[in-house]
């Protein structure tokens, strides 16, 4: 007899809610939507811009930001509290997590950090 894994409620609650953050990050218009209705948004989005220089390393920004978050999230197990801990960790030692990324993303942090930095000079 086949078993088939468990799934909880608030996991499949979380997992939609994922999957509709994706869809509103990756879509500049929806995600335009979101951030207008929150000032912490407004300002956040305004910094990837300054950073970013153009809309296609903007929106090449927020696309690395959901792959940071779905490895948080399997990494943590779903477990938003643990998550949080980590991102918090992060802002005192941006290094150590940039470290506990997959190799696929420490390289996109790398050209992004290279696009940014090619763009500053």
């Amino acid at each position: 007899m086949m078993r088939l894994p468990i799934v909880t409620l608030a996991a499949l609650s979380l997992a939609a809610a994922l999957a509709e953050a994706i869809r509103v990050i990756q879509d500049p218009a929806l995600r335009q939507g979101a951030i207008v209705k929150d000032p912490k948004a407004v300002e956040a989005d305004r910094q990837v811009r300054a950073l970013a220089g153009s809309d296609k390393v903007t929106q090449d920004f927020y696309e690395f930001a959901i792959d940071i978050f779905v490895d948080l999230m399997q990494s943590a197990g779903g477990d938003m509290k643990k998550i949080n801990e980590t991102l918090d960790r992060a802002k005192t030692d941006p290094a150590a997590f940039a470290a506990t990324l997959s190799p696929r993303n420490r390289e996109r942090l790398k050209e992004l950090s290279t696009k940014v930095d090619e763009r500053a000079r």
